[in-house]
């Protein structure tokens, strides 16, 4: 006979205050739950009885709910507060289904069956600082297969899931599954435009948004009216944004960078699309000093063409380029305009940096400037300019951090004359310069490059210098390095 209890009221989940106060571990919170259920249920004047196992198991399932509330407060995710639905609104939007589901069930049973298919579409963090997060995987339709549900199942729950890992990568697969009707991704895009703005800041609903812009999986029209709702004058908020940033370069990208003549999609008109580019230009410095705002610059500088659509934002660049150059993020940008611009444009780049080529190379970020003009820059007044003053101050620029890394550039990147005369210039004079370099903790490395890159005769001078100092090598730890660099020369001739 079961045992007979009094009709335990509702109860009411702990407030903060109280629920901080419980003891940590699980048995113990339980047991002081169910022992203060007990004593409200005696203190009532309803004659109703129950069993000790109904009354168990609704302790535990109040429990339970309270667990998964505190866990979705600390992780500022999905709450079930949040997430309760209607009744009929749960039947109806979970067609498949044979018992309503509010959002956290849905979440839990799509993860579950998500979680043994690679994650190839996002980062879920900072790009590589090239931010190269445009790569589809064109299979992923295929990858999903044990995903039992479809676009519909998520009906009126679009948004949530979007901002959910697993959910965000569910759409995308299903985006791109050529078998989906076109009807189910016009349904969920509807329910995705009016959350744009809040999608394109988010850790995961910024890949969905980027999904929507592809032109393989978005229609022109959509991408139309993403634009206009979310991106069309948010352009520089978006581009000073972690996520943000990633969606303004996926639309350049695959917008701006992909021409299509005989479209009659305003998107592709060159005006419209200029006029999201002229938000950028009273906020160029800005952007181009921004950790994200930098990449959207360079996808501009990479991607636009013309490229004298851009000449307002590049000609805002003159005059700063070695200051440029100096900055951490700038120095990027600098680097691109050499790559993609014209000759002319170029040259006077190159102008405004050999004015300063002393300090740039031995600084912290401009030094990669000056190694990337020695590196792609294979001729012309300007690297010889640049190479004469590396010959000139070759010993200092090669015992400083960052100006040793130009000289081995010179001595990776230049022809054999000029390496030639570069080497000539450190094994020059009765105390020639390489003989400090040996025992430097930067121009060392210098030296081993020369090692490498020496002519047959600059190569037996250099040995004979180095046995001249073998002594004092060896109680060097820089020396050793040399002496091994040698040795090991020495053992690939034999």
């Amino acid at each position: 006979m079961p045992v007979q209890m009094q009709m335990m009221p509702q109860l009411s989940p702990l407030p903060p205050s109280a629920a901080a106060s419980q003891p940590a571990t699980t048995g113990t919170r339980y047991l002081d739950l169910r022992q203060s259920a007990a004593s409200n249920a005696t203190g009532s004047g309803n004659n109703t009885v129950i069993s000790k196992s109904a009354v168990d198991e609704r302790l535990n399932n109040q429990y339970h709910g309270m667990e998964e509330q505190n866990i979705n407060r600390a992780s500022n995710r999905i709450s079930p507060t949040n997430l309760n639905v209607n009744i009929a609104d749960q039947k109806a939007h979970s067609p498949n289904s044979t018992s309503p589901k509010n959002k956290v069930t849905m979440l839990e049973e799509l993860r579950a069956q998500m979680k043994h298919i690679p994650n190839t579409n996002e980062r879920g963090g900072r790009r590589d600082r090239g931010h190269n997060n445009s790569q589809s995987n064109n299979n992923a339709g295929s990858n999903a297969v044990g995903v039992l549900w479809g676009l519909e199942d998520i009906k009126g729950y679009v948004f949530d899931f979007a901002k959910d890992q697993y959910g965000s990568r569910f759409i995308q697969f299903k985006l791109e599954d050529s078998s989906v009707p076109s009807g189910a991704k016009q349904g969920l895009f509807e329910e995705v435009l009016p959350h744009a703005k809040v999608l394109c800041k988010d850790v995961f609903g910024n890949y969905v948004v980027q999904k929507l812009l592809d032109p393989r999986v978005g229609t022109a029209p959509q991408q139309l009216d993403l634009c206009d709702n979310a991106i069309k004058g948010n352009v520089v908020d978006l581009s000073m944004h972690m996520y943000g940033c990633r969606v303004v370069q996926k639309l350049v990208e695959q917008i701006f960078g992909n021409t299509k003549p005989n479209s009659t999609s305003r998107l592709y008109n060159p005006n419209y699309q200029d006029s999201l580019l002229s938000e950028l230009i009273n906020n160029v410095s800005e952007c181009v000093k921004d950790q994200n705002g930098n990449h959207v610059i360079q996808k501009c500088i990479e991607q636009v063409r013309p490229i004298s659509r851009i000449a307002a934002i590049l000609d805002s660049f003159n005059g700063r380029y070695a200051s440029m150059a100096k900055h951490p993020y700038g120095c990027r940008v600098v680097q691109r305009v050499l790559e993609n611009c014209d000759q002319e444009r170029v040259g006077n780049v190159l102008n405004e940096l050999i004015n300063e080529i002393s300090q740039l190379t031995s600084d912290q970020y401009a030094n990669y400037v000056v190694q990337h003009v020695i590196e792609h820059q294979q001729q012309g007044s300007h690297r010889r300019a640049l190479l004469k003053v590396v010959t000139d101050n070759v010993l200092s620029f090669s015992q400083h951090k960052f100006g040793s890394n130009v000289v081995e550039a010179c001595l990776k990147y230049g022809t054999g004359a000029e390496r030639e005369a570069l080497i000539e210039g450190m094994l020059r004079g009765q105390s020639p310069a390489l003989g400090t370099m040996m025992k430097d903790p930067y121009a060392n490395y210098v030296v081993q490059k020369v090692i490498d890159k020496s002519s047959k005769s600059q190569y037996e001078k250099v040995v004979q210098l180095v046995q001249e100092n073998e002594s004092s090598l060896k109680r060097l730890t820089y020396g050793k390095h040399i002496l091994n660099k040698i040795k090991q020369q020495q053992n690939a001739h034999n």
